[in-house]
């Protein structure tokens, strides 16, 4: 069986075969913080909610750019873990584990770790989300980046097919800090949706 790695943003529709809401996504922490995963993650998205339960056996890390791939692998085995498979769309590196929920706080305690969070395993495959967000706007393009401003995102980019839809980043952090701005935006007037932007391992049968 082949695998492909495949972010959100355009392939929605490729994806909906795989999806699978009890078997969910997580994100990550930044460096010096101690961070704890969540057994489950919960947001709104298009007036429905999600919940999004989180592996024990496989946990997210995205090393600063200055840590080399031996270095990193010396890291993860430092802490008992090893090296899975990455996911190049948000740099992170996907590591095999005993107890996700134990090692996440040490490890992100680590100087050569930037963040580390919760991966969702799903019948076909994993989800990981990054520190990216959609957003579709009832109101006019240009008001959809001043209310996002002031929530500290930015926009990585649009589509010309639909100039109130946006991708936007936010800084890495806590994973519920990502899926709490996606609640309260989804609740928002003016705001059609928000949803997190996932990278997918799908199955290519």
């Amino acid at each position: 069986m082949r695998y492909a790695i495949i972010p959100l943003v355009f392939v929605s529709a490729l994806l909906v075969s795989c999806s699978n809401e009890s078997n969910p996504v997580g994100a990550s922490a930044p460096s010096g913080v101690s961070t704890e995963l969540l057994e489950a993650y919960v947001y709104m998205s298009g007036g429905a909610q999600t919940v999004l339960t989180t592996s024990s056996s496989r946990i997210a890390v995205r090393f600063w750019p200055y840590v080399s791939r031996d270095m990193q692998d010396g890291v993860l085995a430092r802490f008992g873990a090893s090296r899975k498979m990455e996911f190049s769309i948000f740099s992170l590196v996907i590591a095999a584990t005993d107890d996700a929920f134990a090692l996440a706080p040490r490890l992100s305690m680590d100087p050569r770790v930037q963040y580390v969070g919760p991966v969702f395993e799903t019948a076909c495959g994993l989800e990981v989300p990054g520190n990216e967000f959609i957003v579709r706007g009832d109101i006019s393009g240009d008001d959809v980046p001043q209310l996002l401003a002031a929530a500290g995102a930015r926009i990585v980019s649009t589509r010309p097919d639909d100039p109130k839809r946006f991708l936007m980043s936010v800084p890495w952090g806590d994973a519920r800090d990502l899926y709490e701005l996606v609640d309260r935006l989804d609740r928002s007037p003016g705001i059609v949706y928000a949803q997190p932007n996932h990278a997918y391992q799908v199955c290519l049968r």
